[in-house]
């Protein structure tokens, strides 16, 4: 039988962690879309390890519910958590002090307690801390990386839409420069001074240094 040690519960944890970093991702970046910052969205993954809590919890805040939405909603989606630690506390061995439990049980998920509960035997404290070290680092991470990821996105999105919105304008001066030449030509009148204040858009003064420079 291998011996339960840190190093044995790190190797453990790889699949559970490589699984996590994708999840994570994903909900750093549906945080960030949400409105919520890329800096919340790492302090919520740092101190919750429950994916559908998280995600429950982030649709929450957009919506700007009231605490009793979010706490009766965490009570529903982590309830089984309990549960799964109340059952793994029966495999734990005699050393497992409660300083030990308490920290452990912070990153009991569904996959922890799955693998930890499939060892044969009674679990080490030391196992159950490589256990879990990489899926809390993986999570964590993922969400860090998906957050920022997701800020630079909607940064560059809004800049595309400003030069969007900006050569819109351009093309309504262009046309109230049309519509002003052919009222003087045709004799139509000249519009009121108020349809031309608009100024000239960014994007149109810029081609018109770049023309002048080149």
């Amino acid at each position: 039988m291998k011996e339960l040690n840190f190093k044995t519960g790190l190797k453990d944890g790889i699949p559970i962690a490589l699984g996590y970093l994708s999840v994570s991702f994903t909900f750093g970046i549906t945080a960030v879309n949400m409105g919520i910052p890329p800096i919340t969205a790492i302090l919520i993954s740092l101190t919750n390890v429950t994916s559908a809590g998280q995600v429950a919890g982030i649709g929450i805040i957009a919506a700007h519910g009231g605490f009793a939405e979010m706490a009766l909603a965490q009570l529903i989606i982590n309830m089984r958590y309990a549960l799964m630690s109340l059952s793994l506390s029966q495999k734990l061995d005699a050393k497992y002090s409660l300083f030990h439990r308490i920290v452990t049980s912070f990153c009991v998920t569904d996959e922890v307690f799955a693998v930890a509960s499939g060892k044969g035997g009674e679990l080490p404290a030391r196992y159950m801390y490589g256990l879990i070290t990489l899926p809390y680092l993986f999570w964590s991470g993922g969400t860090a990386v998906g957050a920022l990821l997701g800020a630079i996105l909607a940064i560059r999105t809004a800049l595309r839409t400003g030069r969007a919105q900006s050569c819109g304008k351009s093309a309504a001066f262009f046309r109230k420069i049309f519509t002003f030449c052919r009222r003087a030509a045709t004799g139509g009148g000249l519009p009121a001074p108020r349809d031309l204040a608009d100024p000239i858009p960014r994007c149109t003064l810029s081609a018109i240094t770049r023309k002048r420079t080149s």
